[in-house]
């Protein structure tokens, strides 16, 4: 009996037959919430499991027809069979009733997971509709944007045509009106040329008449100045003479200070005509001595050829080129006179004519400068039309970059939505694994109850030997009919139970085969479809690309274009600057020339007014001065001549006094002379003093008498003829010099006694 019986080894699991080690899993495992992804992972399980199930009924359906053969062969007649034992018809009980539940387990769970597998299944469908109706919506949108954008690039096409157009017609107008404009202009400029050449020669006629004016004015004055100067001049005579006769000695100090310092002046100016009128001597000999050397060089060669019996006529020659330089040098002043004028004339033509090539110049510069405004707002125009093409095509530009980042989100989209069908696909690939695990979890289930239907059969042969024993030893025994009734009963009962369970075992594997083709038909036909589209996307992403690289290369050529434009603009701006300040300075230099001209005749005729004017001023100031120093000299000489006439008075009575004086004094002298004299007379001692006495000294006298003031020498000189005439009168045979050097000794007595009476009258006034 032990040989039949089953060893430990047969209930492991081989290595062979295993290739993943089993896990078990915990009872908090059952316990968990299961969610969609268990749920189809279970069903997948579930159904690996129910495949399993089926293979294992199949193969013991097939132990049983065969254990049903082996009976039916052993059932013969003759042949009494023993019924099986109460435990091992328990067990058999309990291992159906254990199988039926599982199927019945089986069966609710595959019920639970085909419904939640068609749930997932319509959300998938909902979900894979929802995905295609956005890509048809993305597809529909880029294509009415594409198409709106075209139209609307046309539309901007035609329109900028037309605005082109309408410039083109607008700038013709334009051009048109300019020129009649240019042309009304050109006539109001040489109209008011004309009218300028006619102010010219008008101020030219008013100058002309002015300066004959301020000419004849100025005769006028020079003629006035000339009378005032001689009254000038007669008046400083004339106070120089009464300054000469009555002026204190400050005064004449001061005067002759003032002289002095004219008198360097006028000889500084006096020194620098001189070196002047020097210089043009010296300009004037040289050359003289030029044309002198040059006629005798002449001359000298002349004379080499000509013979000696022609020198009269050389003479004759030379006299009339003498007269003939002469008659060429008067000639020549003429001519170089007129020339002057001619030049002058020449000049003032010369200048009329810059002036008249200066406004045709500012003429051309203001319609250059309208020139380059036109066409600085026609540049301004196409700056601006430019800019807004620029401006339109950023729009457009970004517009594209809109709907590229749109068409990237609705790719990110369908990327995420195929790595979402991946995921799940993985998840389902991951269930299906899950599956083949439980599967083979169950196949160890299966083969454990394999082992224990070996086990069965074992005890069923065994029991079955046994039965053949007793039926050896015990022939004579009765054989228990219903025993083996409810076997046969049991064991059809069981067959059948096994053949339904193998039936729906093999319809669920089916099932199970169907639907997972079905699912793979089904997601190989989703990916190749997503595959599709998303390689549609992707070359739509890419033409979008090249559009948008199109027009960001557009964009590109339209901003290097406006760049250029711009620095055109800015180069035009800078040329219109430097024309403009080309203008101004020639306006500004033409102005200084006209203004330094008008300023320079102006400043020549100021100056003349302003010298005439000074001279007159001058000599209404000399004037006025002599005036005033006659009114002060006249007053003067009022005081001066009261004074002298009280001083004559006084001096008249005092010398009258003092002539009495004296002439009592030389009575009483002349006597005492006389007594004297006729002593030495008597005594013939007169003859000796004579010859001992020298000639009298006149010189001394005289020397004394010139270091004296004046007034002292008036009255000295009167002294000496009074007392001459007096000794004249007494004694008229006495010689002068006696006389002369008897009033030497006198002299200073009588200076005396008249600075004492000076100093007294000066105290008295």
């Amino acid at each position: 009996m032990a040989a039949f019986l089953n060893k430990p080894s047969d209930f492991t699991v081989k290595s062979a037959t295993t290739q993943e080690v089993v896990k078990l899993i915990p009872p908090s495992e059952f316990e968990k919430p299961r969610s969609a992804a268990g749920a189809w992972s279970e069903g997948r399980r579930d159904a690996g499991d129910v495949v399993a199930l089926k293979l294992e009924n199949h193969r013991l359906r097939e132990k049983l027809h065969g254990y049903s053969m082996s009976d039916s062969q052993s059932d013969h007649p003759g042949v009494s069979h023993r019924s099986l034992p109460m435990d091992e018809r328990r067990y058999a009980d309990e291992l159906i009733s254990r199988q039926a539940e599982e199927l019945s387990k089986l069966r609710s769970q595959v019920q639970r997971l085909e419904h939640e597998g068609q749930t997932m299944r319509d959300d998938f469908e909902h979900r894979l509709a929802d995905v295609e109706r956005e890509r048809e919506d993305t597809v529909s949108a880029l294509s009415d944007s594409l198409q709106r954008r075209e139209e609307e690039h046309e539309e901007e096409i035609s329109r900028l045509s037309r605005e082109h157009k309408g410039e083109v017609s607008d700038l013709q107008a334009r051009l048109q009106h300019l020129s009649t404009d240019l042309d009304h202009s050109k006539g109001q400029l040489t109209s008011h040329l004309t009218d300028l050449t006619e102010e010219l020669r008008t101020a030219k006629k008013e100058a002309r008449e002015r300066e004959e004016s301020l000419h004849q004015e100025i005769r006028e004055k020079d003629a006035v100045l000339r009378s005032q100067a001689e009254q000038v001049q007669q008046l400083r005579t004339y106070i120089t003479e009464s300054e000469q006769k009555h002026q204190p000695h400050q005064v004449w100090i001061q005067q002759c200070e003032t002289l002095t310092n004219k008198l360097k002046v006028a000889e500084a100016e006096k020194e620098t005509l001189q070196s002047s009128v020097q210089l043009t001597e010296i300009r004037l000999s040289s050359m003289k001595e030029i044309l002198n050397t040059q006629e005798a060089e002449l001359s000298k060669g002349k004379e080499e050829t000509i013979d000696k019996n022609k020198l009269k006529e050389l003479l004759l020659t030379k006299w009339r080129q003498k007269v003939y330089a002469m008659l060429v040098q008067q000639k020549s002043a003429q001519i170089v006179s007129r020339k002057d004028l001619q030049n002058w004339k020449e000049k003032t033509e010369m200048l009329e004519d810059r002036l008249s090539s200066a406004h045709n110049t500012i003429n051309i510069l203001q319609h250059t400068v309208a020139e380059k405004d036109a066409e600085f707002q026609l540049a301004a125009n196409s700056h601006k039309k430019v800019q807004e093409e620029v401006n339109q095509a950023e729009q457009v530009a970004l517009c594209l970059d809109a709907q590229i980042s749109k068409d990237n989100e609705a790719v990110q989209h369908l990327a995420a939505v195929a790595h979402s069908c991946e995921d799940q696909f993985n998840e389902k690939v991951s269930i299906l694994q899950q599956a083949l695990g439980q599967l083979k979890s169950l196949g160890q289930r299966v083969s454990f109850a394999s082992s224990r239907m070996d086990i069965l059969k074992s005890q069923l042969t065994r029991n079955k030997a046994l039965k053949q024993l007793d039926e050896k030893e015990g022939e004579t025994a009765p054989p228990d009919s219903e025993s083996e009734e409810t076997w046969r009963t049991e064991k059809e009962h069981l067959s059948q139970e096994l053949l339904r369970v193998s039936g729906e075992r093999d319809m669920l594997a089916a099932q199970l085969q169907q639907d997972s083709q079905t699912w793979a038909d089904k997601f190989s036909s989703m990916r190749s479809h997503y595959d599709g589209e998303v390689s549609s996307l992707k070359k739509t992403v890419e033409d979008l690309e090249l559009t948008n690289q199109d027009k960001s290369r557009n964009i590109d050529e339209l901003r290097e274009y406006l760049e250029t434009e711009q620095s055109e603009l800015s180069e035009m701006k800078e040329r219109m600057e430097h024309l403009s300040t080309e203008l101004a300075r020639h306006h500004h230099t033409m102005e200084q020339a006209l203004e330094e001209q008008r300023k320079e005749v102006e400043g020549a005729f100021t100056e003349q007014l302003a010298d005439m004017e000074r001279k007159l001023n001058e000599a209404r100031r000399e004037h006025t001065k002599a005036v005033v120093k006659l009114r002060q000299q006249d007053r003067q000489w009022g005081r001066e001549r009261e004074r002298s006439e009280e001083l004559q008075t006084t001096t008249v009575a005092h010398y009258t006094k003092q002539l009495e004086h004296m002439h009592r004094e030389l009575q009483a002298v002349e006597k005492e002379r006389n007594i004297f004299m006729a002593t030495l007379r008597q005594e013939g001692l007169l003859g000796k003093l004579k010859s001992e006495r020298g000639e009298p000294m006149r010189l001394e006298l005289q020397e004394e008498v010139a270091m004296k003031p004046d007034f002292q020498d008036s009255q000295t000189a009167t002294e000496v003829t009074q007392t001459d005439s007096l000794q004249t009168t007494h004694d008229p045979s006495e010689p002068v010099s006696a006389v002369l050097e008897d009033l030497r000794y006198l002299v200073p007595a009588v200076m005396d006694d008249d600075d004492s009476l000076d100093s007294s009258d000066e105290n008295q006034d």
